[in-house]
């Protein structure tokens, strides 16, 4: 039995509106301390996206061809990005528009995220109060308004797939619970949809469509699978099924995508069990023979088109996924600054939920068991354990009070007060354990506004600095190199770099970029890799094939800059090694002679003379970075450069930001080879 207090509509709605008000105002950190302006990378493609559904219409973007990107190959826009976020900022910019307010479709992605986070407060109570009641619920909302590993990914600014995705997840968790308990075929299809739209914005939709039938499995297990469950995972299933063939992306694989087998597979076993109930009841020999065959099935399919290799490539990797530093394994530091807390509550709602199993529990540890799987593999998976551990840590902090502070009407309580002469300290107990939870909320809240405020309300588009006298210093070198992009190249100019700033390019200096952070080819990744990693005779006829007119590199050394190309120069490696005519790209060629990268005197010819190496440290040997140095000492991988004097005989230095951050390069025609001095 609930209190009172949570029995309350009113209050329930009004202590809702408090925490997305503050889910909402924590998120604004950055936009507050500099200006309003989108961060990272992706959110600047979501932009172009947005901006071209607002200006064309939704149609014409199933047809968008873009031809200024991945040069000279192009892209389908639609088959190959979520878009639910920039469809949903584009539609948000019209409502706002018609009814008076002036705003641009780039304020509108801004905040995006922040209103989205806001109205996840609504979704995860929902999740929660189907698994443990309101006040479960309302813990659950606190701790997700404030947990720094959602709002990392929610912060004003970060308009990316999750800001759509995730209340829509939670909301198809919550009717999913709702629909397995009642049967109801409202809330099915409603379960369905959510989980439809999900895929349509979120590339985290593939976690959903697992657990669910992971769920279902885990309540025919637990002698839990009734009739409503039946109905509830058919509906909801054909649902989604139908639903996601009108999303581009998924539609596109759908069929054979290895991370939608089990839920098939699970919707198979489902129909024969419910077939075998009605032609043999109490016969198991029709599951016992489907479940066979469903199996065989599936591996059959998955052994083509590439299904679990595929899938599997995801989860290992490979060279180009790999080199993002999300998909590295999540370090335990990560799990206590994301959620603090929770990781204490975490073991005692997974108890209390195995304690008195239901439907509802059991797919509150099935949904934090998956989720912190999926968190121990990668860094990026460490939201949709958030999610799980809030619901988690909601249900463990709703059982504390209701074991010291049952509700007047319960039978426990009544007992409890027959038994008060037995247990004089029971009321100082009380008092002192919620003494002590009262703290750890508190703690729980100042570290969640610390982290969020510090570790990630940082920026990304520029760096941002303390000084040791109490100022601070401002890098703006690449939104400068953008600028000059614009403004002093040819419009239809062909920039290379490596992927992680063709979104920047293409947005911010409107040039066409040969590949970018969506990594849609990796035989076009590994060729740009090959460029870097070949010394500049081999790598002039690819830059020719490819048609570049200028090659941006991003370089570190005199700043002290350690998110630079050269660090990243062995994922480009490793890159060029993966693809055609790559097997003679070697790693080990490009190591010293006691196995480390070096820049320096001891580091390998084939490093000294690749093309990178040239276009980072060119005329860098004559610059002094650091008291008490030599020229051309680089602060990031703290040694002397071993190679100073090299000529350039097929690029030309055109631009060189004011910290040397972003260098631009022009690539000579074929008739101009040799002329490095001519611009």
């Amino acid at each position: 039995m609930e209190s009172s207090w949570t029995s309350s509509p009113v209050r329930i709605g009004g202590a809702l509106a408090l925490l997305a008000c503050a889910a909402f105002a924590v998120r604004l950190f950055l936009v507050l301390r500099f200006s309003p302006f989108l961060n990272d990378v992706e959110p600047y493609f979501n932009l172009r996206v947005a901006e071209y559904i607002a200006d064309h219409g939704y149609l014409a973007f199933l047809d968008w061809f873009d031809d200024r990107s991945w040069f000279p190959l192009g892209r389908h826009v639609a088959s190959t990005s979520h878009a639910g976020a920039p469809v949903t900022a584009a539609l948000a910019t019209s409502v706002l528009r018609a009814i008076g307010f002036t705003v641009s479709v780039e304020s509108v992605c801004i905040f995006l995220a922040p209103a989205f986070a806001a109205a996840s407060i609504v979704a995860i109570y929902a999740l929660a109060s189907e698994v443990k009641g309101p006040r479960a619920g309302l813990f659950a909302a606190f701790f997700l308004a404030l947990a720094p590993g959602y709002a990392a990914r929610t912060i004003a600014g970060n308009f990316l797939g999750e800001s759509v995705g995730v209340p829509t997840a939670l909301a198809a968790m919550a009717c999913w619970l709702r629909a397995a308990r009642s049967g109801a075929i409202v809330t099915s299809i409603a379960t369905g949809f959510f989980a439809a739209f999900t895929a349509f914005s979120w590339g985290g939709y593939t976690f959903l469509f697992n657990v669910l039938p992971l769920h279902v499995l885990a309540l025919a297990a637990a002698g839990l699978a009734d009739a409503a469950v039946h109905r509830a995972y058919t509906i909801a299933y054909i649902t989604a099924a139908i639903l996601v063939t009108q999303v581009p992306l998924v539609a596109a694989r759908s069929p054979y995508a290895a991370e939608h087998l089990l839920s098939f597979a699970v919707f198979a076993l489902a129909q024969a069990r419910a077939i075998q109930a009605r032609v043999a009841p109490g016969s198991t020999w029709l599951v016992a023979a489907a479940a066979p065959a469903v199996v065989l099935a599936v591996a059959m399919r998955a052994t083509t088109a590439g299904g679990f290799a595929a899938w599997i490539s995801t989860l290992t990797g490979g060279a180009i996924r790999s080199s993002l530093s999300e998909q590295q394994p999540t370090a335990w530091a990560s799990f206590y600054l994301d959620l603090q807390l929770l990781m204490l509550l975490v073991p005692a709602g997974l108890y209390f939920c195995l304690r008195v199993p239901s439907k509802a529990t059991i797919f509150a540890v099935v949904l934090g068991l998956a989720s912190l799987y999926s968190a121990s593999t990668a860094i990026r998976n460490m939201l949709q354990f958030t999610l799980a551990a809030c619901v988690l840590a909601a249900v463990a902090m709703s059982r504390l009070l209701t074991t010291y502070f049952p509700s007047s009407d319960s039978a426990r309580d009544q007992s409890r007060r027959k038994d008060k002469d037995r247990q004089p300290y029971q009321h100082e107990i009380a008092v002192t354990v919620l003494g002590v939870l009262s703290l750890f909320l508190a703690l729980y809240a100042y570290h969640s506004v610390w982290a969020i405020s510090q570790a990630y309300s940082a920026p990304t588009l520029f760096l941002h600095a303390s000084q040791a006298s109490g100022g601070s210093v401002t890098f703006d070198d690449f939104r400068e190199a953008y600028e000059w992009l614009r403004t002093n190249t040819a419009d239809d100019a062909k920039v290379l770099s490596w992927w992680d700033y063709g979104y920047h390019i293409a947005r911010l200096a409107n040039r066409t970029t040969v590949i970018d952070n969506n990594y849609v080819n990796t035989t076009h990744v590994a060729r740009v890799g090959q460029i870097f990693a070949s010394d500049e005779a081999h790598a002039y006829p690819m830059l020719l094939d490819l048609g570049v007119d200028y090659i941006l590199v991003v370089f570190g050394g005199k700043v002290g800059y350690g998110s630079d190309d050269v660090n990243k120069f062995i994922w480009m490696l490793r890159a060029a090694a993966s693809g055609p005519d790559g097997s003679h790209f070697k790693e080990e060629d490009y190591y010293s002679r006691l196995g480390e990268f070096q820049v320096g005197r001891h580091g390998a010819p084939a490093l000294h003379a690749s093309l990178l190496y040239k276009l980072c440290y060119q005329g860098f040997g004559t610059v002094f970075t650091e008291h008490g140095k030599p020229p051309g000492y680089d602060r990031v991988r703290e040694e002397e450069i071993g190679s100073k004097q090299f000529p350039l005989d097929t690029v030309v230095e055109v631009y060189t930001s004011l910290h040397w951050l972003v260098r631009i390069y022009r690539v000579l025609p074929a008739h101009n080879r040799g002329l490095s001095r001519a611009y």
